[in-house]
């Protein structure tokens, strides 16, 4: 027997057919991946996308991040993408609280979370290489069991289409962690003032049309961040060993919130802590992310960095996410002194690996990369203090043999303004492009 329906019917089932996505394009996946220091890989988020490849890295870079133990190849024959794998979480603040010297901590990381935005295009199964190793995916397994991995439960609350121009824009994502349902519109505030600590920046006002914020609020049950009460000698993420914790207002508090945000991570009572991969599970609900920020709901000071920023709401923890920001998508360099023992060296005098964009080994005024700042009475190398652009020493945890482009920049202190050759950084990062994931629609069904 024939089915006959009319031209309205006929209409009406393709509608009801498009909203279960049978007339949509076949859809990517949003990964979300553990991978421990040995390079096990294990799939702790799945998602169904849309989303368009970004341009495939070139087949050296690809070679080279294979390799790498800061950097993780995903590939099939038809796409690759480079995530970064950074060793060790960052806790850079201020000694009072505000602006000033940094004062650094380096974690070890022994587990590292990280996204893949793969289109349908790539087809279904994925090499993943780490450290040397190897290993292959099936996406179409990940998916069916997707509402059975460990992160199943931690989807952002709603779905929204990317912004018309996020291929060709950078896309800032801020999530929120310890607002609760009735918190909203507080972290709307929140989220509002630090993205206007960012614009108090050059470059960042005189290019913010190139740059898209979006904010993504995920309820928690409680309201602030975990404050482990001190206790000398401690070893548990029960009680806080840093003296600091001495002083902490809040000591004591516990708190239920979405992305497990904690203050004395590692001992350390500053260094403020979320679930990354809870935070990189939610952050699907905007798959066409470029960076990442998470706003703790808390008024103590404190954050970190790593694949991406936390800052508490305090005023001058925002601060915290300027100078972070400046490492995760600018690519800069430190400029403070302080040793970090068994970071890897780098020289722009031939041999290793090539200094970042902000600091050298390099004393040949001709040969120095911003010698084009560098005024024609400006002595080699530059005499503290001295305004302006000029090669002084101290930079990348050295306080000899290293050098950087002026005496005061957000990369050294917090609280105040790059240095030029970092502004320039930061623009030349936009113009070259590759950080907009076009299309970024998430399904309502996952």
């Amino acid at each position: 027997m024939k089915l006959r329906i009319g031209f309205l019917g006929f209409l009406m089932v393709l509608c009801t057919l498009a909203g279960t996505g049978w007339a949509q394009q076949p859809q990517g996946h949003y990964l979300v991946l553990k991978v421990d220091r040995l390079g096990n890989v294990q799939p702790v988020f799945h998602r169904a996308v849309d989303v368009e490849a970004r341009p495939m890295p070139e087949k050296s870079l690809r070679e080279k991040a294979a390799r790498s133990s800061s950097q993780l190849l995903a590939e099939t024959a038809a796409w690759a993408e480079i995530a970064e794998i950074p060793p060790h979480l960052r806790g850079e603040f201020a000694a009072d609280g505000q602006g000033g010297q940094i004062i650094p901590h380096r974690v070890p990381l022994n587990e590292h979370y990280f996204a893949l935005r793969i289109p349908a295009s790539a087809g279904n199964r994925v090499s993943v290489s780490y450290l040397g190793r190897k290993t292959t995916l099936d996406l179409g397994e990940i998916s069916a069991k997707s509402s059975s991995l460990p992160f199943a439960g931690s989807s952002g609350a709603r779905s929204k289409r990317a912004a018309a121009n996020s291929a060709n824009r950078l896309d800032i994502l801020v999530i929120g962690d310890g607002y609760t349902a009735a918190e909203q519109a507080q972290f709307q505030t929140h989220f509002t003032n630090l993205r206007n600590t960012f614009l108090a920046h050059t470059p960042y006002a005189e290019y913010a049309s190139f740059v898209n914020w979006e904010s993504l609020f995920v309820a928690s049950n409680q309201s602030g961040a975990d404050h482990p009460p001190y206790q000398a000698g401690c070893t548990t993420t029960s009680c806080c060993a840093d003296t600091a914790a001495q002083d902490d207002p809040r000591a004591g508090l516990i708190v239920d919130t979405a992305f497990d945000g904690t203050f004395c991570t590692a001992q350390i009572h500053r260094l403020v802590t979320v679930s990354y991969g809870k935070v990189l599970a939610a952050a699907s609900a905007a798959p066409h992310w470029d960076q990442i920020i998470v706003i703790v709901n808390d008024p103590v000071y404190g954050g970190a960095g790593g694949s991406f920023s936390v800052a508490t709401a305090n005023e001058w923890s925002s601060h915290i996410a300027v100078h972070e920001f400046g490492h995760t998508f600018t690519r800069l360099a430190d400029e403070y002194t302080t040793p970090y023992p068994g970071f890897p060296n780098c020289s722009d005098t031939g041999g290793g690996y090539p200094c970042e964009v902000n600091v050298t080994n390099q004393t040949d005024r001709s040969l120095i990369k911003w010698n084009y700042w560098i005024g024609a009475s400006t002595p080699i190398p530059t005499s503290p203090g001295t305004t302006g652009i000029g090669l002084f020493e101290g930079a990348r945890y050295q306080e000899t043999g290293m050098y950087r482009p002026e005496h005061t920049c957000a990369m050294r202190n917090l609280a105040v303004p790059f240095c030029n050759v970092c502004s320039q950084a930061y623009v030349m990062m936009l113009y070259a492009g590759g950080s907009g994931f076009a299309g970024g629609r998430t399904t309502a069904s996952s």
